[in-house]
Formats: structure tokens, C-alpha cells, sequence
């Protein structure tokens, strides 16, 4: 196989590979669109609420990476102290 059938079949690839990905960028977008009942406000209405749904989720992520792995380490512990009854 040459070289430019290569990067033709390599190019052809990568194509497909971003239309699958914007078109399942687009079907989610549809769904939460239609699930939160979105597309029947306003422009600036629906900004706003978008506004908020992305706030919420972007704290609600940070929190996550930020703590849970703090608190999830502390149960580990105290259920590894209670199992095997370790005094500390």
C-alpha cells in the first residue's frame, strides 16, 4: 500500500471519526434540550437557565474531584480499623 493511500484511508478516517463525534454532540444536545423542556423558552430565558444548569454541574464536578476522594479515603480507613481492629 503507498504512502498516500495510507494517509488518504488515515484522512478518510479521522472525517468520519469527527462526524460521529458531532453528530452525537448533536443528538445529546437534542436530548437534554428536550428533556428539560428548553427549546420552548425564550433566547435569553434559556440562556440564563443554561447559564445555571452549567453552573451547577461545574460545581457540582469540582466538588467531586476536590472531596470526595478525601472522604472516600477516611471510610476506607475506618472500615479497615473496624474489620480488622486496629487500635491507632
Amino acid at each position: 500500500m503507498s504512502l498516500t493511500k495510507l494517509l488518504d484511508k488515515l484522512h478518510t478516517d479521522v472525517i468520519m471519526t469527527a462526524c460521529r463525534l458531532r453528530d452525537t454532540l448533536q443528538y445529546c444536545y437534542f436530548h437534554y434540550t428536550v428533556m428539560t423542556a428548553v427549546y420552548v423558552l425564550e433566547p435569553e430565558i434559556r440562556y440564563v437557565i443554561n447559564a445555571i444548569i452549567t453552573l451547577v454541574v461545574s460545581l457540582i464536578l469540582y466538588t467531586t474531584v476536590v472531596f470526595l476522594p478525601g472522604h472516600l479515603m477516611m471510610i476506607v480507613q475506618f472500615l479497615y480499623s473496624v474489620v480488622f481492629d486496629v487500635t491507632a
